[in-house]
């Protein structure tokens, strides 16, 4: 009789904190749109500027290590003749 308590007991233990986890679930959901106004404010922009002359950050890297758009079309038609 003890050992059918306890299964009961363990369902109500795994239902309760099924329940729980749900209802911290919605909790977590209702903080993150809560809070999606301000981080909008924080990334949006009204205007961008746009620099011609001015390389990126990535392209700089990029030609660092040889990897600008000239060179990596050649290698991609050097490795297509290669099949």
């Amino acid at each position: 009789m003890e050992v059918g308590l306890a299964v009961d007991d363990i369902k109500s233990v795994l239902e309760n904190a099924k329940l729980k986890r749900l209802s911290m679930q919605a909790d977590l959901v209702l903080q993150i749109e809560a809070s999606m106004p301000y981080i909008r404010k924080l990334t949006s922009r009204s205007s961008v500027r746009i620099y011609p002359n001015r390389t990126s950050f990535i392209k700089r890297l990029r030609n660092r290590f040889g990897f600008d758009s000239s060179t990596s079309v050649f290698m991609e038609e050097q490795w297509q003749s290669r099949e």
